[in-house]
């Protein structure tokens, strides 16, 4: 998913860092080619880089992409395990392939040296380098966020070995998409972002965005990805917003029971192009934490101020500087459309049954903050 969101806007990112990935657009919409030459080549010739190169040409010729040209110094960094059996070097060698025909060679670093199983490198990982099983974040005494966060930023200020300054921020994905429906897109509900105290108090910073792999989305293994990546010490002390965007696994349409993002078309036939579903999700996030980020407390003493068989009322404090608010049911967002008075009626329940809720504040620029204490709540 790095990779498609780097070539397709690279008007926007400058960069990508690549772990067991594959060539732009490897899949060409088939998933018998995505676990074929994309995962379990026997040699980088068997992925068509050439036709591939082509592709994304004529696609940047039509406007479907950015332009290329956006390319030519753009920083990559490529990682590929030796023992990694899913994504098999091959394919990764035939990533290295494809940038090469748009970046500048020196602008390339691939590290396929490590004795790594197939997994995200971190040094806060839980598992041995070579193993390769959940959650897939290996450490292997290496410090590669240091290296390719370096690659895009120059010399970074020491990490942050001690607490974080910051908070991790829950940020609805239903907002930005047309159809405010991201189950049905395999999509999660929330997406999660580490916000640094300098970057709450409004200093200049700028947003590093971090895919997991499959089987690696909060619903398969918790907040382990969202810590443990690596990114957030180095983020902490240089004045960098991390976002974590999330998948849904499921078991049903669409079919993606390992949580993976969508770069062989189950959910969008245009995955891959600007107007991609999953793709655009992320470009409107990024579009609004970089329209500057502007924090808003948690809304305090939440209370259930009525409850009848079929509706449950909810009160709370305004909150300062809030635009408006949002009520979450169960993790699901209940109101159609933000509140502007700090109390919501949810109608339209079921008898005698119970509901958690939450409140979150929305900023002047639109930020969701920080969500309420979880209160409870039991039609009668």
């Amino acid at each position: 998913m790095a990779v498609q969101t780097h070539v397709a806007y690279s008007g926007t990112f400058k960069g990508a860092a690549i772990f067991a990935g594959n060539a732009y657009y490897c899949a060409e919409g088939s998933l018998a080619f995505a676990l074929t030459r994309c995962m379990v080549a026997l040699s980088a010739a068997q992925v068509p880089v050439a036709s591939l190169v082509s592709t994304t040409r004529y696609w940047a010729m039509q406007g479907w992409i950015d332009n290329t040209a956006n390319l030519i110094n753009a920083k990559v960094y490529l990682f590929s395990g030796v023992l990694d059996q899913t994504v098999r070097q091959p394919a990764m060698d035939a990533l290295r392939d494809y940038y090469l025909n748009f970046v500048t060679p020196a602008n390339v670093v691939y590290n396929n040296q490590v004795m790594a199983g197939h997994s995200w490198v971190s040094l806060l990982g839980p598992n041995l380098c070579e193993v390769q099983q959940s959650p897939y974040i290996n450490n292997c005494n290496l410090d590669v966020q240091q290296t390719f966060l370096s690659l895009f930023y120059g010399t970074l200020q020491p990490k942050q070995t001690g607490q974080l300054s910051g908070q991790f921020l829950a940020i609805d994905q239903a907002e930005f998409l047309e159809d405010r429906n991201p189950v049905v897109h395999g999509l999660d509900n929330n997406a999660w972002v580490y916000v640094p105290a300098a970057c709450s108090r409004g200093e200049l910073c700028k947003v590093h965005v971090a895919y997991h792999g499959c089987n690696m989305s909060f619903q398969k293994i918790g907040d382990q990805f969202v810590r443990r990546s690596g990114l957030n010490e180095w983020a902490d002390t240089n004045n960098l917003i991390v976002l974590y965007p999330q998948i849904f696994p499921s078991l049903t349409e669409p079919v993606n029971g390992q949580g993976c993002w969508d770069w062989w078309g189950y959910d969008d036939a245009d995955y891959a192009k600007k107007s991609g579903r999953q793709l655009l999700m992320t470009k409107r996030m990024v579009d609004r934490i970089t329209s500057g980020y502007a924090p808003v407390a948690a809304p305090q003493n939440v209370a259930i101020a009525a409850t009848s068989p079929y509706a449950i009322k909810l009160s709370w404090n305004a909150v300062s500087g809030a635009r408006g608010y949002n009520v979450y049911r169960n993790n699901v967002l209940a109101n159609s459309s933000p509140l502007v008075s700090p109390n919501y009626r949810d109608s339209g329940l079921a008898a005698n049954a119970t509901y958690v809720y939450t409140v979150r504040a929305i900023a002047s620029n639109g930020n969701q903050g920080p969500a309420s204490e979880p209160v409870v709540a039991t039609t009668r």
